[in-house]
């Protein structure tokens, strides 16, 4: 494979503190909205979206659900320790360790570390009238993580509930601030379903339900698909060539009638979120892969660029992928992606992309550039010129492709 560079330097901008949203609007979707279509651009408000959809159309969802995955113990000192699950150890998934009983080990990261002075740390809980004591220790560690072991001596509570109990939304970094209690429910999708995310899929941040039903009414379909957001998402590009950058790996579980659902779909797909097209495009090498006879459940980084790949046709991958699931006799699969896309990816599975606006010399703005090539410096330097608000709690864009 030729050695490939694209220099990171391309892909910085200047972000200034006040354009970055601290909060959500009061209503979700009274958020901005800026079309990019054809090089014409348009200012809206998110409600009139629906304005830019035909009947026909399918909407691909990522309905990951974000967890509680912040939680802070007493180091004895003036600073707390901060943990921050990223997900269970080895093969176990999320929905089985959210449900272990009396112990449950994870990958996370820790803040503050310099603080952890003893071998375990404890700290009560208390649920009505029910006190209760939970203890973490460190079973092992590496480069980027430490593997955490919680034990807890109450039989009644399974992790999840420890948790909801405990547990803090995970805000992303560059929101600097203490987490409130209505982070709860505004980093979250209303349609999540799937637990597993450290992170909220933001594009989908936001739709009310009242216009998922408008949206639904006016003839046009949706399909959901679950891809569970790592922090890895969060980690800048810090070399000098983009393809020397160590993509993060994530999970996607999709099922037979999300399969069919793109096989039938009357008209255009929009992909709703920067992870419902890696995901999509995920789906379509893991197809081709299949095709070839490339044994394994894993896309991995260096198959986006492999040009038979890349160029694959969607349509047959989707076959691949339904025959793959009825000769196993299973309704849905999971598979591993390490995915990055990039300038010069064939992006052929969608016709449009809402997303939020992204970090400087992040692999999530390298989606967009790969969308609009040098184009991406026109959209961002209007939409901070024009007063919109960036990262997970700002406003929104809708960029066709092509």
């Amino acid at each position: 494979m030729e050695t490939a560079f694209l220099n990171a330097n391309e892909f910085i901008y200047n972000l200034p503190d006040e354009k970055i949203a601290l909060y959500p609007l009061a209503v979700r979707s009274d958020s901005k909205l800026l079309v990019y279509k054809k090089g014409k651009i348009t200012d809206r408000i998110f409600h009139e979206i629906l304005d830019e959809f035909q009947r026909g159309d399918l909407l691909v969802f990522n309905n990951s659900k974000v967890i509680p995955a912040r939680m802070f113990f007493d180091s004895g000192r003036s600073k707390p320790i901060e943990i921050l699950m990223l997900k269970p150890v080895g093969n176990k998934n999320f929905t089985d360790a959210l449900n272990d009983k009396s112990a449950s080990k994870w990958e996370c990261i820790v803040g503050n570390m310099r603080k952890w002075k003893t071998k375990i740390l404890h700290k009560e809980i208390h649920t009505g009238e029910c006190k209760f004591t939970l203890s973490v220790e460190i079973v092992d560690r590496n480069e980027s993580f430490f593997i955490l072991e919680f034990r807890w001596n109450n039989a009644n509570q399974n992790f999840g509930d420890i948790l909801d109990l405990n547990g803090l939304t995970p805000l992303p970094p560059y929101i600097r601030r203490n987490t409130t209690s209505r982070d709860k429910e505004r980093y979250q999708t209303v349609y999540a379903k799937q637990t597993g995310s450290v992170a909220a899929p933001t594009a989908g941040l936001h739709f009310t339900n009242n216009l998922i039903r408008k949206i639904v009414n006016s003839g046009v379909n949706i399909t959901e698909l679950t891809l569970h957001v790592g922090a890895g998402t969060f980690k800048p590009i810090l070399v000098d060539n983009v393809f020397n950058h160590k993509m993060h790996s994530e999970f996607v579980t999709i099922s037979k009638t999300f399969l069919l659902a793109l096989l039938n779909a009357e008209n255009e797909v929009i992909t709703i979120g920067t992870t419902s097209l890696r995901s999509l495009e995920s789906v379509k090498l893991l197809g081709a892969k299949l095709n070839s006879g490339i044994p394994g459940l894993h896309v991995m980084q260096e198959d986006g660029l492999r040009k038979e790949l890349i160029f694959a046709n969607p349509f047959k991958s989707y076959e691949n992928l339904l025959n793959y699931l009825e000769k196993n006799s299973i309704d849905e699969i999971t598979f591993e992606t390490s995915l990055m896309i990039y300038p010069g990816y064939n992006l052929n599975t969608c016709k449009a992309l809402i997303t939020n606006f992204h970090q400087p010399s992040s692999t999530l703005l390298l989606i967009i550039a790969a969308i609009l090539g040098e184009n991406w410096k026109i959209l961002y330097d209007y939409a901070l010129k024009n007063d919109y608000r960036f990262l997970s709690y700002g406003d929104s864009s809708l960029i066709y492709i092509g």
